[in-house]
């Protein structure tokens, strides 16, 4: 007689299971592409002196620079002169998309959309009705994200709020596009002031470059047109935020009516940590420049309770050896600009838009494809076993 199957001592499946788990993750083919190099850039870097865009200081840009400007600067990979810097700046800011045939399927869109995802959508109309012709060549490339970022603050004012721009006025060419994107994302109508429009470029600057994420990588796999390459980068931003962290943020700093309440709530957490804003690792110099630039604008009651609140939370982390990051900062910052919570993820996709161009266009140059190779299960056995 046979005798009966004794089960496994649940300790000893676990333990089997762990050395599957590190065996199979010290497996060169399987562990992913997490310190993979990639390339090497010279787009952005970090000396000692700070965070530097081609080689110019971060801080230098802000005090002299629009943003259209610093566009420019990523975008071509040689210097060029003032006139020509003169006049992409000047085509950025006239660039309308008033005649673009798209308010009837804006009027389709369904109420409570995420504001976020009418980036990559925006993008995708552009590309569709742009009247100009398509090549192959560089310069047709750059262009066609010149118009792209032009066009899309119009487009996007017309996605939000039902508002048809108006054709391009004087006030329009004199409006930066920092001032351009703020007002758009604005529910107010007032223009912003100077203090604010400086702010707005300050936070476009630093944002527009980030360390290698997601997008970047996607923009640097599709690499051939940089137009595609802002499209396809701008969905995969959008699909990281499904848990928008930049809404969490700044709703949480605005539900909070003193420092007292925000520590409170920091405190009833116990052991969990921030899910968002910060780090262990020492930021880069651009987490201070914004904090500088919401420094100066506190010039309201809710502003500066708003400010105290992150102040405490930022006070209460350091204490756990966790700094505040440049996105946590830049939150502050669209908060007191009055950018609504829900649309700050636009903002900061927009920045973003100049930095994905870029890397497509640097990664394109080097002419080395970024497509992994794939191990297929059915091919090595052993692989679909462990698995």
């Amino acid at each position: 007689m046979n005798k009966p199957e004794i089960p496994e001592n649940p300790v000893i499946s676990g333990l089997k299971r762990l050395v599957a788990d590190v065996t199979r993750a010290t497996d060169p083919a399987l562990a992913g592409l997490s310190n993979t190099v990639c390339g090497v850039t010279e787009l952005l870097g970090f000396p000692s002196h700070g965070v530097c865009y081609r080689g110019i200081p971060v801080a230098t840009l802000i005090q002299r620079w629009q943003f259209e400007d610093v566009t420019s600067l990523l975008l071509h990979e040689d210097r060029i002169s003032p006139e020509e810097l003169a006049d992409w700046g000047a085509a950025l800011r006239e660039t309308s998309a008033a005649d673009l045939p798209a308010a009837e399927l804006f009027s389709l869109i369904p109420p409570g959309s995420r504001p976020c995802d009418l980036l990559p959508l925006c993008i995708s109309l552009i590309r569709l009705f742009d009247s100009d012709p398509v090549t192959q060549s560089a310069d047709d490339g750059l262009r066609a994200v010149q118009r792209l970022l032009g066009m899309l603050p119009d487009l996007l004012e017309r996605a939000i709020d039902g508002r048809s721009p108006p054709a391009c006025g004087l006030d329009d060419l004199r409006m930066s596009y920092a001032a351009k994107v703020l007002h758009t994302l604005r529910t107010e109508e007032t223009l912003p002031t100077p203090e604010e429009e400086w702010a707005m470029n300050a936070l476009l600057i630093c944002q527009c470059l980030p360390r290698m994420r997601g997008a970047c990588f996607v923009a640097r796999v599709v690499s051939s047109s940089p137009a595609a390459a802002i499209h396809a980068a701008a969905a995969a931003y959008c699909a990281q935020l499904q848990n928008d962290p930049f809404q969490w943020c700044s709703e949480l700093l605005l539900r909070m009516q003193s420092p007292e309440e925000a520590e409170q709530w920091w405190k009833s957490r116990g052991s969990r940590s921030m899910p968002f804003g910060f780090t262990s690792h020492v930021p880069d110099d651009r987490v201070q420049i914004i904090a500088d630039a919401c420094n100066r604008l506190l010039g309201s009651a809710d502003r500066i309770r708003a400010a105290a609140v992150s102040a405490r939370f930022e006070k209460l982390l350091q204490t756990e050896h966790q700094l505040p990051t440049l996105d946590w900062v830049s939150a502050r910052l669209m908060i007191l600009l009055g950018i609504p919570p829900e649309r700050q993820s636009l903002a900061i996709g927009i920045a973003r838009l100049t930095g994905w161009a870029a890397q497509a266009v640097e990664q394109n140059k080097t002419g080395v494809s970024l497509v992994p190779a794939l191990r297929y299960a059915s091919e090595f056995p052993d692989v679909q076993e462990a698995t």
